[in-house]
């Protein structure tokens, strides 16, 4: 079942049904977890906490463990989610009802198709309808997350796919070998999963490509990923985030490991 998504900020909603209420979610590939807002988590019993990392911070999030949702036509069981403000990233703002935030724990299921052409999302039982040549790349899931290669100019990038970043990341210790791909622009202030606010350099981002599929400039910002790159024991050189996806349909398939551009 496809539904149509809505890209805000270039943020990515779609429609979910949680208990009796119907909203939408954040769909957001680069989180491990899900995540349900304070106000729509009170029917659901405690699940304990953990403690989370964000770009910027590390916090203690308490959880809940979600019987039954519903999301593109599916029906999902026992999903322990962190608990988190309303307020959290302006999602309290929006002129539409969130109530929660989907992550690979879900998301990850079955395979997962995003089209910016027609702003469709679904889970795939089969290939995805063909609108356009297709490039395949193998994709590593066993961190639980999409993690491919792209490059830059000449540059191969390891890279993770997350709809939850609407800008692409530069990890901060690559941008001196990038530097001809790249061009400074204004800093941002932005606020990570902690909710830690941080003002970062951005650079525009030149001669990016996903396989032989060249795609637009993009805006990057550009961020230690050290951390990351700590607790994955792996490097991380590139976030490839929602504005690097637009203009494209993809498809992310755990189940065969790839990724596939069309």
């Amino acid at each position: 079942m496809n539904e149509t998504f809505i890209l805000d900020d270039n943020r990515l909603f779609a429609p979910v049904q949680v208990g009796a209420g119907n909203g939408y979610a954040h769909v957001d590939t680069g989180a491990r977890h899900s995540s349900i807002l304070y106000s729509h988590a009170g029917p659901f019993p405690g699940a304990g906490s953990r403690q989370i990392h964000g770009a910027l911070g590390t916090t203690t999030v308490f959880q809940v463990r979600l019987d039954a949702f519903q999301f593109l036509g599916q029906a999902f069981h026992d999903i322990r989610a962190d608990v988190q403000p309303d307020a959290v990233g302006g999602l309290g703002s929006l002129p539409f009802p969130v109530m929660m935030a989907l992550g690979c724990d879900v998301l990850l299921q079955k395979p997962l198709y995003l089209d910016f052409t027609t702003n469709e999302i679904g889970f795939l039982d089969e290939a995805a309808p063909a609108t356009a040549p297709q490039v395949r790349l193998e994709a590593d899931f066993t961190l639980g997350l999409p993690l491919f290669q792209v490059s830059l100019g000449e540059h191969v990038l390891e890279a993770l796919f997350d709809t939850g970043a609407g800008m692409g990341v530069i990890n901060q210790q690559r941008v001196g070998a990038l530097q001809e791909a790249l061009t400074e622009a204004k800093p941002l202030e932005v606020e990570d999963a902690t909710g830690v606010k941080h003002s970062l350099p951005t650079f525009k981002c030149r001669g990016l490509t996903v396989g032989e599929r060249p795609l637009n400039d993009c805006k990057v910002l550009a961020l230690d990923l050290g951390a990351f790159e700590q607790l994955a024991d792996r490097s991380l050189d590139f976030v490839f985030g929602i504005n690097a996806m637009r203009d494209q349909h993809w498809v992310i398939n755990p189940q065969a490991s790839w990724i596939e551009i069309g």
